[in-house]
């Protein structure tokens, strides 16, 4: 019987690399959020002096429909950007409830929540 270079071992370590590197080749799992409109609309948000909030809006409320009918979760920030947006158009209630949505969905970020209710809250009562 011929000495074979690769023994029981050696041919057991190649199909282990095989498995490795074919598994390595499988597709990508999915998105863990829904990016889709939100990060375009920060862009916008960031770099109009006035924007179209309105516009802006829809696109967000279109976001949230996609994430739902894909089962995905909308990334952190997401309630808290449109909150302001709401808040820039003076819908205060759908304000109030993006930002408290943003602090039960992200306990991390409760404080500047609160701090944006609060700043909210003050600058409706000084009006």
């Amino acid at each position: 019987m011929p000495n074979s270079s690769l023994g029981r071992a050696g041919r057991g370590l190649l199909v282990c690399a095989f498995l490795v590197f074919t598994a390595a080749c499988t597709p990508m799992q999915q998105p863990l959020y829904s990016w889709d409109a939100y990060q375009p609309g920060v862009y916008a948000y960031l770099s109009e002096p006035v924007g179209d909030y309105d516009a802006q809006i829809a696109e967000l409320e279109k976001n949230i429909e996609t994430a739902r009918a894909k089962s995905q979760a909308l990334p952190p920030g997401f309630h808290g950007h449109l909150g302001l947006l709401y808040l820039k158009k003076g819908d205060d209630a759908k304000a109030f409830q993006e930002l408290q949505t943003e602090k039960l969905t992200f306990p991390e970020s409760a404080h500047y929540m609160d701090f944006l209710l609060r700043m909210a809250t003050e600058q409706k009562e000084g009006a």
